[in-house]
């Protein structure tokens, strides 16, 4: 016999096994937007791209497909260009930053985060291996404001046939999104990826915009393209497992190994 329960789901019963969702009436639509202090995305990705400066044409189809750019400077969130020990951001140019924190956390690596806080930028901190540098600049130091887990290479690590992602970001991705203060978020290369990483506990994904769509004539298309697929592909997740929003996921849904 099927274990079943039912939740009170915004005025809309829900039943819910161990294999399905039934709506005795027509759901609610899902929220799937994300926030990042005065960011907000209606679908909670962040598009890494390339470029010395920012490119209009890339900025004008993230805004158009509710994706927030990162990576080039000018974007919604750049990576400072220069050394650790000193950026070429300075107090004029206020706003979110990406900074990448190594394990051990050096001093440096303290001064230059401590000294963007002075100077009135806002830290989205990458974290590649080590969850207890995503909690020391998140819990103790006040320093990130939100943390990435990465890297965005592939790892060599043994692979979940299930999940597509390896063993090791599953987890850490779960250590850290249950013990930091702030929001997490994953890398991910693929619509499928996404899904598994915030069902991991993420609250947003962060995608490197390159390989085939690098060098495409037709920008706007190729991000429509990843964004339209990314959106339904949530959509459909929450409307299954009967989550209301993104961070729901991770409590509805379950990663399991074939």
């Amino acid at each position: 016999m099927i274990d079943k329960k039912s939740y009170d789901y915004e005025a809309v019963n829900v039943i819910v096994d161990n294999r399905y969702v039934t709506y005795d009436a027509d759901p609610p639509e899902p929220d799937l937007s994300f926030t990042l202090g005065d960011l907000r995305a209606e679908i909670p990705v962040i598009l890494y791209y390339d470029a010395p400066e920012g490119d209009s044409g890339m900025e004008k189809a993230c805004a158009d497909n509710g994706i927030i750019t990162a990576g080039a400077m000018g974007s919604k969130i750049a990576l400072p260009m220069g050394s650790i020990e000193k950026s070429v951001y300075g107090p004029e140019d206020k706003g979110h930053k990406l900074f990448e924190a190594f394990a051990p956390l050096s001093a440096e690596n303290r001064k230059a985060m401590g000294q963007m806080r002075l100077d009135g930028h806002t830290l989205v901190v990458g974290v590649s291996v080590s969850a207890e540098v995503a909690r020391a600049v998140s819990n103790e130091l006040k320093l990130a404001s939100a943390i990435v887990v990465g890297p965005t290479q592939a790892q060599t690590t043994r692979r979940l046939e299930s999940t597509g992602i390896t063993v090791g970001r599953v987890s850490l991705i779960e250590e850290i999104a249950y013990t930091v203060d702030v929001p997490v978020i994953a890398t991910a290369s693929s619509p499928a990826d996404v899904c598994k990483a915030l069902v991991a506990g993420a609250d947003a994904v962060l995608i490197h915009f390159g390989g085939p769509f690098e060098r495409t004539d037709d920008l706007a298309f190729a991000v429509k393209a990843v964004a339209d697929s990314i959106r339904e592909n949530l959509r459909e997740l929450c409307l299954a497992s009967g989550a209301k929003d993104v961070k729901g996921l991770s409590t509805r849904c379950k990663l399991t190994p074939r």
